[in-house]
């Protein structure tokens, strides 16, 4: 996803939950990769009462409380993707989202990026160079 955004495929959203989020992990390599890779976001949605009153409008859906206000930040930034190596989250957060935002894994954003940018995988209909993802 670094080289994605250093080619302007790819535009990277962060929010003060992912920034929580992070500060929270004790594996000090994989806070010091997922910082890195935050260095690249060029927008911060904030946790302010939207993404909150948001936020529990999905987890009325049985979505867990801090993955809800990621989706409800991620809706705030306008994201295209919201991208998450979690399968439970991804099946259950698509009937709640906004119809905008897809929800891929991050082999599905490659492909999807790499098939809207000329290269022949599968992939959905969102244009790689206006492409913005949390």
């Amino acid at each position: 996803m670094i080289q994605l955004c250093e080619k302007n495929l790819l535009e990277l959203i962060s929010s003060d939950v992912l920034l929580f989020e992070i500060n929270q992990n004790t594996n000090i390599s994989r806070k010091e990769f997922a910082i890195e890779m935050l260095q690249n976001s060029t927008i911060l949605v904030t946790l302010d009462e939207e993404v909150k009153e948001r936020a529990k409008e999905i987890a009325a859906t049985g979505i867990m409380a801090l993955d809800a206000l990621h989706l409800a930040s991620a809706e705030k930034g306008e994201a295209n993707f919201f991208c998450t190596c979690d399968d439970k989250l991804l099946k259950k957060a698509k009937a709640v989202v906004a119809p905008t935002m897809k929800l891929v894994s991050p082999l599905q954003l490659v492909e999807d990026l790499e098939h809207d940018n000329g290269h022949e995988t599968a992939g959905g209909d969102y244009s790689g160079s206006d492409s913005r993802t949390v």
